[in-house]
């Protein structure tokens, strides 16, 4: 949804009206200061460049965060930093709670439609039609 296809493809993309993310990584930045960084040594031009957070569009559609309750603190951090930061451009989104969950089984909801995430989706495509 932050892709400018019309510079970086000669694209004009009008297809993605909106958008669902599932506990996200949004800053690299914490990155090269954990345990990870011998397996995934990450520069920081790489972490500039690969975190979304630091390249919001000027104009989407709408969005929906959404990760487990019981997912880490840093899971959670990110995904509300996102959001703020995304909301703060004035874009539209907006936080879908899954308390009972966690980082495997947030995405669980893709396979009842009358769970909370599906419903959200399904909402969302509503608006767009």
């Amino acid at each position: 949804m932050s892709t400018d296809w019309k510079t970086t493809m000669d694209y004009q993309m009008t297809s993605i009206k909106g958008g669902c993310a599932i506990s996200g990584l949004f800053d690299l930045m914490p990155f090269p200061y954990t345990w990870l960084q011998p397996k995934i040594q990450l520069i920081c031009a790489e972490v500039l460049r690969n975190s979304p957070i630091r390249h919001l569009p000027e104009k989407s559609g709408f969005l929906v965060i959404t990760f487990g309750g019981e997912e880490t603190s840093e899971f959670q951090r990110q995904s509300l930093d996102f959001l703020a930061a995304w909301k703060e451009k004035e874009l539209p989104g907006e936080y879908l709670p899954q308390p009972n969950e966690n980082h495997f089984t947030a995405i669980n909801g893709f396979l009842d439609t009358d769970s909370t995430l599906c419903t959200a989706i399904l909402r969302q495509i509503n608006k767009v039609i």
